[in-house]
Parts: structure tokens; C-alpha cells; sequence
């Protein structure tokens, strides 16, 4: 068995910039491949090598909310098995689907786990939820999911004391570099 794998995990309230600052992170990496074994994620190779990306990119949503609710359930067997076919030794999730306490101490049987928490002001995420719904035809999201959400991920974070905070007041590129700076003096990647 080879050197163990890092999971980065971002994770925070919605409306807070999440797949947008997935999607800064994969900008500079070339798309390889979309697999479906064991579970959705998709490969790039970028500066620091190959790496994947849990989930599918779509819009508005995309990342591992494009997974089946069941996900979390299944992880002891497909976090294991990922860890043997995703490209490189990265691999990077984002979203609310796996963001638990149970999934993170499942991760981190089988990777070195990262975390992020993305903190934005309230009236921030509620303008970018606002956007995003007129852009793409949607229902504004209910105020009390919402709320719950927020707090659940807030919890979430202060649980988990090597959390690092980011801010949704830096650019998704500046928090991208960040992450990537992070990655490269704390890890050697292949």
C-alpha cells in the first residue's frame, strides 16, 4: 500500500460559493475523465498531478450533491475503493450531501482529511441563492432549510478543531491559490 491519499472537503452555508470556488480550484487543471466506479467523480491533472472530484458538475448544483442520498450510508465500502482508482493523490468533494460528522470520520480511515469551512455573510448568500434562482428558473430555497443548513455547517466546522476557515469576501481565486499553496508545503502529491 502506497502513501495515504488527502481528501479536501469544503464545506459552509448555502449560497456561500462552494461549486464556485470547486470550480476556480479545477480552472487551471485539464478535465481527463468522468467515472461512475465506485461512485461519481471525475479527473483532472493540474500543476500538483492528477487529482478527482467527487460528483458531477452541474448547474446550479453540482459536486457531491449530484450523489445519491445513500452516499453517506455506502461510504466504508466506496470511500476504500475510490482510494484505489481515483487519479493522483488528491481527491476533492464540496456541498451538503457529505458534509456529516459521520462521512468525515469514515474519510478519515482512508485519507488524510482536509477541511474547509467557507463562512459568508447572511445577506451575501442570500443574494447569490436570489441570482441563482432567477438564473436558472428555480424556487428560492426555504429560509428555514436554510437556517438549518447554515447551522448544521457551522457546527460542523467548530467540531472539527483542524477546520480551516475561509472567506467568501476573498475571490474564489484567491481562496483557489490558498488551498493549493496549503496542499503543496503539507503534502507531497504524485
Amino acid at each position: 500500500r502506497g502513501q495515504m491519499k488527502t481528501l479536501v472537503y469544503l464545506f459552509g452555508p448555502p449560497g456561500a460559493g462552494k461549486t464556485t470556488l470547486m470550480r476556480a480550484i479545477c480552472s487551471h487543471a485539464k478535465p481527463l475523465f468522468v467515472g461512475d466506479k465506485p461512485i461519481k467523480h471525475r479527473g483532472f491533472t493540474g500543476n500538483m498531478g492528477m487529482f478527482s472530484v467527487l460528483g458531477a458538475d452541474g448547474n446550479p448544483f453540482g459536486g457531491t450533491d449530484t450523489l445519491s442520498y445513500t452516499a453517506v450510508g455506502t461510504a466504508s465500502i466506496w470511500l476504500s475503493k475510490l482510494s484505489e482508482c481515483a487519479g493522483g493523490s488528491l481527491v476533492f468533494g464540496e456541498g451538503d450531501r457529505l458534509a456529516n460528522q459521520r462521512f468525515f470520520d469514515e474519510a478519515s480511515r482512508h485519507y488524510n482529511l482536509a477541511l474547509f469551512y467557507l463562512q459568508c455573510p447572511n445577506d451575501l448568500a442570500e443574494s447569490r441563492r436570489l441570482e441563482r434562482a432567477k438564473q436558472h428558473g428555480l424556487k428560492l430555497q426555504n429560509s428555514e432549510w436554510v437556517r438549518g443548513r447554515g447551522t448544521k455547517h457551522l457546527n460542523l466546522a467548530k467540531a472539527n478543531p483542524s477546520t480551516r476557515w475561509l472567506s467568501a469576501a476573498d475571490t474564489p481565486q484567491s481562496m483557489a491559490q490558498g488551498i493549493w499553496a496549503m496542499l503543496n508545503a503539507t503534502h507531497r502529491h504524485t
